[in-house]
């Protein structure tokens, strides 16, 4: 797989929803990521941008499976493998905004958001 490194456009999204990327100190732009590199990071949260894909209750469960198949990381223990669909979750935009929303719902759940 893939992450954002430091200062791309996805790890700024995290940051502003209130999460940590743990790939964010990569000097690559999107490092491709290692099995030992993704068990090493322990991710509470994994979440999978998927733009203009359809969303269903199917594609998530296929996403926690693949995730849960690298081995033990909290994000798969916990079920915290989520799959976004936004068509604008890529494209920096004024409707980026509603992206970031959803990205803290989904790394906070525990704080209301309205």
């Amino acid at each position: 797989g893939a992450a954002a490194g430091r200062g791309r456009v996805v790890g700024e999204l995290i940051a502003l929803a209130g999460g940590d990327n743990v790939f964010a100190t990569t000097a690559m732009a999107y490092p491709q990521l290692s099995l030992e590199a993704i068990l090493s990071a322990q991710p509470e949260v994994i979440l999978e941008l998927m733009p203009e894909t359809p969303n269903n209750a199917a594609l998530s469960a296929r996403a926690l499976e693949e995730w849960k198949a690298l081995g033990p990381i909290p994000a798969t223990r916990d079920g915290r493998v989520h799959v976004m669909t936004d068509e604008n979750a890529l494209i920096p935009s004024p409707r980026i905004i509603k992206v970031i929303e959803k990205m803290a719902r989904l790394l906070h759940p525990e704080v209301r958001l309205d």
